[in-house]
């Protein structure tokens, strides 16, 4: 299995029970966006309400209703709290 397949594993069973999931994100600063390889790793952890397979996005609900996407290519690793 690879693994966006069980990233949207962790994330199907984590919105069945309304668990919140831990995204290890990868983050680029816009300003270096020729360097590859630079950028920062940030822990965030969110309620995920949608899953769009076609756009490759993840909606997660900050507090309040308040919601942003998530690329799939930006998330390094998910665990369900």
């Amino acid at each position: 299995m690879n693994q966006i397949e069980e990233d949207i594993g962790i994330i199907c069973e984590a919105m069945e029970y309304n668990s919140k999931v831990q995204f290890s994100l990868f983050l680029k600063p816009l300003l270096i966006l020729n360097e590859e390889d630079s950028g920062e790793i940030i822990q965030v952890e969110r309620l995920t309400y949608f899953i769009n397979l076609q756009r490759k996005l993840f909606r997660v609900v900050y507090s309040k209703g308040v919601s942003t996407l998530i690329k799939f290519q930006d998330a390094m690793s998910l665990e369900k709290k």
